[in-house]
C-alpha cells in the first residue's frame, strides 16, 4: 500500500531527526532452547534491537493512577521492530518496562505505520 509505505518513511524522517527522536533498543526476552537430551529448557537470552523513538511524557489530566500511573511515559518509535507487552526499552541507560502496546496501522492490510508504547520505570 503506497499510502502507508509513505506515511512510514514521513515517521522514519521525524524520529531519525535528531531535534526529535532519539536513539532508543528494544530487548526482547527468548526463551531458551530445549534440549534434548536433559529434556531441559535452557536459559533465556536478551536480543536487542535497535530503532528511533521519542519519548512523550503523559498530561496530567491522562494520569489515573490505575492504568496510566505517575512517571509512566509514551514512546513513539518505528514499526521497523515488533514490541510486545513485557518486553524492555533502553533509553539513555535506563531500562523502562513496556506496560502497553498500541499499534497504528492504516489501511485494510493493516499495515503498521508506528507503535506507540506505554512505558514504565
Amino acid at each position: 500500500m503506497a499510502l502507508a509505505d509513505d506515511l512510514q518513511a514521513d515517521v522514519a524522517a521525524v524520529l531519525d531527526d535528531p531535534d526529535y527522536g532519539r536513539d532508543v533498543t528494544l530487548r526482547k526476552t527468548m526463551p531458551g532452547a530445549y534440549n534434548p537430551s536433559t529434556g531441559g529448557v535452557g536459559a533465556p537470552s536478551p536480543v536487542d534491537v535497535a530503532t528511533r523513538g521519542i519519548l512523550i511524557s503523559y498530561r496530567d489530566s491522562q494520569i489515573n493512577g490505575t492504568t496510566i500511573l505517575q512517571g509512566d511515559r509514551k514512546c513513539i518509535i518505528k514499526a521497523d521492530i515488533n514490541p510486545f507487552v513485557g518486553d524492555k526499552l533502553l533509553v539513555g541507560g535506563e531500562a523502562l518496562s513496556i506496560i502497553s502496546v498500541k499499534r497504528v496501522p492504516l489501511g485494510d492490510d493493516g499495515t503498521v505505520i508506528v507503535y506507540i508504547l506505554q512505558v514504565r520505570k
